[in-house]
């Protein structure tokens, strides 16, 4: 289980899928990209690094998608966060 940034509540909490070397984290968040999706995807990427010390991630992307505001806007929504691992030597 990760973390979202400093928040220990139990809605924080995600349940990460891993199948063979790749796990994908859920972060469902739509907001205006920016330094705000950064800080939260290195939070949960630093979590999951901490939770699973015997793998070394290789690489990482985001699965987003663009949403529509209220407003007229466009933000983005990120889904999760695809991690591709392997274990450490």
């Amino acid at each position: 289980m990760a973390i979202h940034e400093n928040d220990s509540s139990p809605e924080a909490r995600v349940s990460i899928i891993t199948v063979g070397n790749h796990s994908y984290i859920p972060f469902d968040c739509s907001m205006p990209m920016g330094l705000y999706h950064t800080k939260r995807i290195l939070h949960l990427l630093q979590d999951f690094e901490q939770e699973n010390p015997s793998v070394e991630v290789l690489s990482w992307q985001s699965d987003w998608y663009p949403h529509m505001l209220d407003g007229g806007g466009v933000a983005v929504r990120v889904a999760g966060i695809l991690v591709t691992h392997r274990p450490k030597k």
